[in-house]
């Protein structure tokens, strides 16, 4: 069910956005809490009224999402949210492992100690929603902790191309955050990587993010292909 966030009560909060910006942001969060599914088509008047706008910022929004690879706008039919096959997976992950290596062993040299202690923060936050089972709060916190990592290599290109494999593997990260035990393995990745970078050793801090993506991906490959075979 989609909820309504209108701007007039963002508005009131004092943390008023666009509508396009607040349809985008929604529409990020509906996929990864699994509220619109994978294949299902997106209701843009269910959506501009749930945000109390037209339908123009939404369909600004969803031309967004497409570049994002979260959805996939098909010509007479609509929006849909993106379908991903077990190959794409893997192809998405082997992108973010490339991309995210390159940009943490780039960013090692410009992090300082207000950085670690960003990062060391965040690794406490998952630590405590972990606990508490909040898995989307833990799935936000973790975008931040290794995109927080990447925007030290001062390249906002690269740091976009990071963000934006990062949003094409959302809607099948929820199922990954949920498997028992797997945010506890997280965690303990997360912190061996900040351990790392605390020493300044990037060869260690690029194999732990590494192995950490993979074990990510080795998950979620063998997720859809379940998928896939239920579905034939």
């Amino acid at each position: 069910m989609i909820e309504r966030v209108l701007m007039t009560d963002l508005a009131h909060e004092g943390k008023l956005k666009t509508a396009q910006e607040l349809v985008v942001n929604n529409l990020r969060r509906w996929v990864a809490e699994g509220k619109i599914r994978p294949g299902e088509r997106i209701n843009v008047d269910a959506v501009a009224e749930s945000v109390g706008c037209s339908i123009i910022p939404v369909r600004e929004a969803l031309r967004v999402l497409a570049k994002e690879n979260i959805i996939t706008i098909i010509p007479h039919r609509g929006a849909f949210v993106r379908v991903l096959s077990s190959a794409e997976v893997a192809e998405v992950y082997w992108i973010r492992q490339t991309l995210e290596t390159r940009a943490l062993g780039n960013a090692v040299p410009n992090l300082n100690q207000e950085d670690w202690e960003r990062l060391r923060s965040l690794v406490d936050e998952m630590e405590r929603v972990t606990e508490a089972g909040d898995v989307l709060s833990y799935m936000a916190v973790d975008q931040e902790f290794h995109l927080s990592m990447y925007r030290k290599h001062n390249s906002e290109y690269l740091v976009g191309l990071c963000t934006d494999a990062y949003h094409a593997s959302q809607a099948y990260r929820l199922a990954h955050a949920k498997l028992p035990g797997r945010a506890q393995q997280g965690n303990r990745e997360h912190k061996a990587i900040l351990d790392a970078l605390r020493i300044r050793d990037t060869e260690s801090a690029q194999r732990i993010l590494q192995r950490h993506l993979g074990d990510t991906a080795e998950y979620l490959i063998e997720y859809v292909r379940q998928q896939e075979n239920i579905a034939k």
